[in-house]
């Protein structure tokens, strides 16, 4: 009703519903945009525009082509609904003076990428903290050459008002300014409104203050940058601010939050509670590739929408040098599933074909419990990938644990199915043990 409240109740159909009460309903379930209304005065627009944000607002920022989106997030708990918009893994440049050190340490981050499960995973920004044991000067040409080269968008600590107020003077752009000075209330009212900025706040009343500090100055791009003593209160402090923006509708809290960690041996402990514990943002010193690897999967874990399973295409893959007598094996589009299966068969070094049947990103047994996964569904995917063109035998290896299929689809085919190890570990030694002559 508060948005039905807002419209010029006309009811003019100009929008293409039959009444502003209709078209008002369609716009708080999500299936229309308000701004469809030709007819809303600015003052309702800007009430709408307040009313529609999510619970914790939305910060862009992009640079070189890369996009980082932070907050925008609806839920309390994952199964909810889903997370969104992914923890931003921050990477630390290290103390550099040198210009071609700065260039080098830019070009190899931007280059970092891991796949697993089919997507790719990477390192979001990099963040330059300012060396107080530098002049001005000095620190705002880093920053120059950082903007300029860097790749990705960056988050810039600065320790002194002056130097703040030089990076501002330029191209701000797929920039996050980072005020950690006595002074940042006064610097903060000198940006524009637009400036991506982060505070630091040492505990919830500090994040209250910082947040009536963003509405008075009417940031939408602010965040809180948690500066707590120990993962603890962080986690407290985390947890609040969400419970607040969500459960309570408290637009004070509605930030995005950082964590900076500060200390290596805690930097495991501190990313993990972010990527957990609602952090939009989190800066970290390693740059190892093991290291970084393991939060980007913990993350993926955590930001996969748990309604949409990951999953490949579904089609025939040719495996290694495979020709017309290779064995044919068969299982579901499930990502992990596929990874898994494609590994073991690369590991076995026997040349293979696998088919993918499309079961909506299922497993193997949920797949087949579902009625996904059955005889008449793989003979269709055998019949449209043309496999019978492709291989000079009729020998089908189904998964180990959905052996019951084997008189399924012998009963309705041609083709001799020979059910393989219940683990995808066991595929190296099935298929070395695997004799076609004997099996036909």
């Amino acid at each position: 009703m508060d948005i039905f409240k807002l419209m010029p109740k006309t009811n003019c159909k100009d929008c293409g519903s039959p009444s502003c009460l209709a078209f008002a309903m369609k716009v708080a379930a999500k299936k229309a945009e308000f701004t469809e209304c030709p007819h809303l005065s600015e003052e309702s627009s800007n009430k709408l525009n307040e009313l529609m944000e999510p619970p914790i607002r939305k910060v862009v920022v992009q640079k070189a082509g890369r996009q980082v989106v932070l907050g925008d997030e609806k839920v309390l708990f994952r199964h909810d609904e889903s997370f969104y918009n992914p923890t931003a893994i921050v990477i630390r440049m290290p103390d550099l003076a040198e210009g071609e050190e700065i260039k080098l340490w830019l070009s190899k981050l931007g280059e970092i990428v891991f796949e697993r499960a089919g997507q790719k995973l990477q390192p979001d920004m990099a963040a330059f903290e300012e060396n107080i044991g530098m002049s001005v000067e000095e620190n705002s040409l880093i920053i120059d050459l950082i903007k300029k080269h860097s790749p990705v968008p960056i988050v810039l600590r600065i320790k002194r008002k002056e130097t703040a107020e030089k990076a501002v003077a330029s191209d701000i752009d797929g920039v996050i300014i980072y005020p950690d000075f006595e002074e940042a209330a006064d610097f903060l009212s000198s940006c524009d409104n637009k400036t991506v900025v982060a505070v630091a706040c040492k505990n919830i009343d500090h994040v209250k203050n910082t947040g009536k500090l963003f509405s008075d100055l009417k940031m939408k791009n602010g965040i809180f940058v948690l500066t707590a003593d120990s993962l603890a209160e962080k986690l407290d402090i985390l947890t609040t601010v969400r419970r607040e923006a969500l459960l309570s509708g408290e637009r004070l809290f509605a930030s995005p939050v950082m964590l900076w960690n500060e200390d290596p041996e805690s930097e495991a402990a501190e990313a993990s509670l972010g990527i957990l514990k609602y952090g939009s943002v989190i800066v970290i010193n390693s740059e190892k590739p093991e290291v970084l690897l393991s939060y980007l999967t913990l993350r993926q874990n955590i930001f996969t929408d748990p309604r949409r399973p990951i999953q490949v295409e579904a089609k025939l893959y040719k495996v290694g040098d495979a020709s017309d007598d290779s064995p044919v094996l068969v299982t579901t589009n499930f990502s992990l599933t596929y990874f898994t299966v494609m590994q073991e068969i690369e590991a076995s070094r026997i040349p293979a074909w696998l088919l993918i049947v499309d079961t909506d990103g299922t497993s193997v047994l949920t797949a087949w419990s579902a009625d996904r996964f059955n005889a008449a569904k793989i003979l269709k995917f055998l019949d449209d990938n043309k496999i019978r063109e492709i291989v000079n035998h009729r020998n089908l290896i189904i998964p180990g644990y959905v052996s019951t299929l084997k008189e399924d689809i012998e009963e309705i085919s041609d083709w001799n199915v020979i059910p393989g190890p219940r683990e995808a570990v066991g595929i190296p030694q099935f298929l070395r043990n695997y004799n076609k002559a004997s099996v036909k």
